[in-house]
Formats: structure tokens, C-alpha cells, sequence
């Protein structure tokens, strides 16, 4: 019965938080900034109704969910460095993001988006990805492929939620995503504790953040 309860929790808030999107999609072909303050405006209510009714993300903090912060840099660094690599390999300007100008637009003139951008954002894309779209394709392959060694299982699962996370975000450079997907559902796995991957995916957003405004 638990597991039934856990299924439709978790498809509930998969289908919900796509549904937003692609509602916000659909107002972003009339008027990109009303999108995105509709999508920040329903995706905080969202996140504080989960928070609302989990035990287990009101626990109190531990010393594991601080080490996420040191994660949450390390990946920064990861990805910053395969940036580079790539950009020195292609002999081309490092790639940006297609809607990086847009978010930096919105913050500049109202600051409180700021607070999207680094809370809400990573705080329910871990939720979304990391564990629930993450617990159901694991679930599945577990059902239908009883055979597959664990590693092989992590690995094809994580790719896939890596690969709905880039295109979820809509963006020129999806393969970035999918490495900090990737890096993030490998911390859920060492620890199993959502709050240490919120924890880093909320560091990784904020340096970034700083950084694009220092550049």
C-alpha cells in the first residue's frame, strides 16, 4: 500500500510540475517575461505544499547536508572545467545557455527573482527529478528487467532523468544539464538523502549566479 501511495505521489507531482511548464511554454511564445513570473509564481507554491506535508525534508539538518555545499562547488568546478575543455577543443567562444540573458534580465530589474532562480528552482527540480522521476524508472526496470546488474540499472536510469532535465530547461546547451544531472543523481545514490542534493544543487546555482554577474 505504501508503494502505491509513494506512485501516485510521485507521478502527481512529475505531471503537475510538467503541466506548469508547459503552460508557461505556451504563454513564453506571447510574452517571455509573464512566463517566466508564472512559472516561478506556481512552481513556489508547489514546492512549499511538498514541504508542507514531508517529514522527511522538515528533519533537522545534519552534517551530510553541509557536505553538500562542498558538492555542490565540486560540481560547479566539474562543469566549469568541462566548459572550458570543450571550448578549447572546438576552438570556439565557451557556449552559454539560450535563456541565460533572459534570467539575467529579470533579475536585474526585479531582484526577488533572484530568489527563484537559486531556492525554488533547485530545491524542486531535485524533488522532481532526482527522486520521483528518478524512484519510478528505477521501480520499472526493477519489474521488467530483474536481471540487470544495479550499476547498469543507476546508470541507464540516471541518463535518462539526465536527459529530461536538459530538455526540460529548454536550452542550447542541454549537454551541461545532463552532467550536472548526472552528478547530482550519483550524490542521491552515495547518501540517499534528498536534502544533501538540495543542499548542492542550491551552491551550484548561486555560484553560478555570482559568477555570470562578476563576468
Amino acid at each position: 500500500m505504501a508503494g502505491q501511495d509513494n506512485a501516485r505521489k510521485d507521478w502527481l507531482i512529475i505531471g503537475l510540475y510538467y503541466l506548469i511548464w508547459l503552460g508557461s511554454a505556451f504563454i513564453a511564445t506571447k510574452t517571455p517575461y509573464l512566463s517566466s513570473y508564472v512559472l516561478a509564481g506556481l512552481y513556489t507554491f508547489m514546492l512549499i505544499a511538498i514541504f508542507w506535508r514531508s517529514e522527511a525534508l522538515k528533519q533537522p539538518l545534519n552534517i551530510n547536508v553541509l557536505k553538500g555545499v562542498g558538492w555542490g562547488l565540486i560540481a560547479w568546478g566539474t562543469v566549469l572545467l568541462t566548459m572550458l575543455g570543450v571550448s578549447l577543443l572546438t576552438k570556439d567562444a565557451m557556449l552559454g545557455s539560450s535563456n541565460t540573458g533572459l534570467i539575467l534580465t529579470m533579475m536585474r530589474k526585479h531582484w526577488p527573482y533572484i530568489g527563484y532562480i537559486v531556492i525554488v528552482a533547485p530545491l524542486l527540480e531535485e524533488i522532481v527529478f532526482r527522486q520521483c522521476l528518478y524512484r519510478r524508472l528505477d521501480k520499472w526496470m526493477t519489474r521488467h528487467w530483474p536481471g540487470m546488474l544495479s550499476k547498469a540499472q543507476f546508470l541507464v536510469a540516471a541518463m535518462i532523468v539526465a536527459l529530461f532535465f536538459g530538455m526540460m530547461h529548454g536550452d542550447t546547451s542541454s549537454w551541461e544539464y545532463v552532467l550536472i544531472s548526472l552528478l547530482l543523481q550519483v550524490l542521491y545514490r552515495h547518501y540517499g538523502d534528498l536534502r544533501v542534493n538540495m543542499a548542492a544543487h542550491v551552491t551550484f546555482n548561486l555560484a553560478t549566479l555570482i559568477a555570470l554577474l562578476v563576468i
